[in-house]
């Protein structure tokens, strides 16, 4: 199995990996600014810990020493709102996780993107697909792709990974305005109408690309990844709703007046949602996921449903906001900001 490391280990998609590998009898060593010290694993005793930033090129290499694998899941996400260190992250941190992976002659590299990078003109989306990335995010995280596929060209063992959203015990962020809001029988205000088709992945499935992606002999490919058994969003936020005994009920918004209000919201910063959130989570979005499966041999194993019946239980057995120093906020809570006055509204 070799020496696996994962950047970003402590944060949401990365401590998945990370188990996912010792699972298997991989050695495994965690490159991040914080400790995996996360709540019902055994992470921070299993794994050998480095810290550091992906910014800092001397210690990204002096972690990179001995291994065999690499699987680059740092990323600051839409909900950060970085502004200019999007890029410093998300490309330049990328350039010296890759720089350090081709000196010391790693076997593989799984580099993991973003869905926030294609057009969602047409659906399904393949590899092909036209890119069109939404917001500082979606450009930020193409250009770290491209710098991932630069190094391959240069003899470095890399593959690119694009997953559609990522769901599953241990994340919170987007995901946790929901779950607040359900658990105080809120209305749940959506836009659009709820009819579009919102493919999700498990952290699970995506673990499991990861390390088909990091060893396959395969070299400098791009591979989406997505569940196969997903359904509107409506349908999966009335049974999410449902599992969690919520009197919540679902109030659909017109998509377009919406988004701009969002859009209004965001630039003064009243609203924790980033263009990402608000100018997709009404349209449809799946992935074929035919060459991921063909070439890698891999097969999505959970539904829309249970990623969030997993979610929706790790929630509640959280204090979310006691997780707040743990530096990834995919398991945060953001703060709601306007969004917290329009959750006590009552029709």
């Amino acid at each position: 199995m070799g020496t696996h490391l994962v950047t970003g280990g402590s944060g949401f998609v990365g401590s998945h990996i990370a188990e996912h590998l010792l699972e298997r009898g991989a050695e495994v060593r965690v490159f991040d600014r914080v400790e995996p010290d996360i709540s019902g694993t055994d992470l921070a005793e299993a794994v050998t810990f480095v810290e550091g930033d992906v910014r800092e090129p001397r210690r990204i290499a002096e972690a990179m020493e001995g291994v065999d694998y690499v699987h680059h899941t740092v990323a600051l996400v839409p909900l950060t709102k970085a502004g200019t260190e999007f890029w410093e992250v998300n490309v330049d941190g990328t350039e010296n996780v890759m720089e350090a992976a081709l000196e010391h002659g790693v076997e593989g590299v799984s580099h993991i993107s973003s869905s926030a990078v294609y057009s969602l003109d047409e659906m399904p989306v393949t590899e092909e697909t036209r890119l069109d990335p939404i917001g500082a995010y979606g450009r930020s995280k193409l250009a770290g792709d491209k710098v991932a596929l630069d190094y391959a060209e240069r003899g470095l063992p890399v593959n690119v990974l694009r997953p559609r959203t990522v769901l599953d015990e241990r994340r919170a962020g987007i995901y946790e305005i929901l779950f607040d809001w359900m658990d105080r029988d809120s209305l749940v205000f959506m836009l659009g109408d709820g009819t579009n088709q919102f493919q999700l992945v498990s952290a699970r499935d995506l673990a499991s690309a990861s390390h088909r992606a990091a060893v396959t002999d395969v070299r400098g490919e791009v591979f989406n990844v997505g569940n196969l058994e997903y359904n509107t969003l409506g349908e999966d936020l009335d049974h999410v709703i449902e599992y969690a005994d919520s009197d919540s009920s679902v109030v659909y918004v017109p998509a377009a007046p919406a988004s701009f209000g969002l859009g209004i919201l965001d630039r003064l910063e009243l609203s924790p949602l980033a263009p990402w959130h608000y100018k997709s989570v009404f349209r449809d979005y799946y992935f074929d996921v035919s060459k991921t499966r063909d070439v890698l041999g891999w097969e999505p194993e959970d539904s829309n449903f249970e990623m969030f019946e997993r979610a929706y239980d790790w929630h509640a057995t959280q204090d979310i906001e006691a997780t707040a120093e743990t530096g990834s906020v995919h398991r945060t809570a953001p703060r709601q900001r306007l969004l917290g006055l329009v959750r006590r509204l009552r029709l």
